[in-house]
């Protein structure tokens, strides 16, 4: 790991269970010296990454929001992705959540998210917080898209959790799982991730062919007509498409 590598891990370090850490705490977790991690430090609370706080601790910065308000503005996926939004949010019939989401070191992030009506529920898929690859529909439309030889080498590292999702308890059954839900072209969970929610997501497919995320929406199981569910996936696959073509041509 270079040393750039190691300044930037201090960053990773930070989660809701560790709001806060000193230098000290920093050089533990890291493995790097005293007077490295001090330097590290220093340079990222320079930059705005990093916040001092009383007693030698130190929180996220206000580079980050900076960041944040960069890439909701930036961001080509959400830029391609906002008018399939929007015309998702305006034609279903019922009180839903429009969630688009991205690819994020073998995890699956909303990175925006649109309300259709008053939704009185609140999904899991909330903006910038990572969902395991093996639950829910935003996350197995994009399982489904990855490269066999991919999904292979997530299944040796996380079988017994795609058991228990229902993926299948070998890596036959998984590809065969994996193959139905490429083959419908939209995945459909319900009280996966929430209970009383069911999910409904297609992949979006960049220009190498390869899933760079979902375009995805939320609503109460019990709301969802047969009906409905046809046309809510009629519009996801036309919207993954419209997405897909835009970012296939960046």
């Amino acid at each position: 790991m270079s040393s750039s590598d190691r300044m930037l891990a201090v960053l990773s370090l930070f989660s809701l269970d560790r709001r806060e850490v000193t230098v000290e705490e920093a050089a533990e977790l890291l493995g790097s010296s005293l007077r490295t991690t001090y330097r590290y430090v220093r340079s990222l609370a320079a930059a705005g990454l990093l916040s001092p706080m009383r007693g030698g601790r130190y929180v996220l910065g206000p580079a980050a929001v900076q960041l944040d308000w960069l890439i909701r503005n930036t961001d080509p996926l959400t830029s391609a992705a906002g008018p399939a939004m929007s015309i998702l949010a305006n034609t279903v019939q019922i009180p839903a959540v429009i969630l688009l989401c991205r690819l994020y070191k073998n995890q699956v992030m909303c990175i925006s998210q649109l309300a259709s009506g008053l939704p009185p529920f609140a999904s899991s898929y909330q903006r910038g917080r990572p969902i395991p690859l093996f639950r829910g529909a935003a996350s197995k439309s994009i399982l489904a898209s990855m490269p066999k030889r991919l999904v292979r080498q997530f299944y040796s590292q996380h079988r017994e959790e795609m058991a228990a999702s229902g993926l299948g308890v070998s890596l036959l059954e998984v590809h065969a799982t994996l193959s139905q839900i490429r083959e419908a072209g939209v995945c459909t969970t319900s009280s996966e991730l929430d209970v009383g929610l069911t999910g409904l997501a297609a992949p979006l497919i960049g220009a190498d062919s390869l899933p760079v995320g979902s375009l995805s929406i939320v609503v109460a199981e019990a709301k969802l007509t047969p009906d409905l569910e046809t046309s809510v996936k009629h519009l996801l696959k036309a919207g993954a498409n419209q997405v897909s073509g835009t970012l296939q041509a960046l």
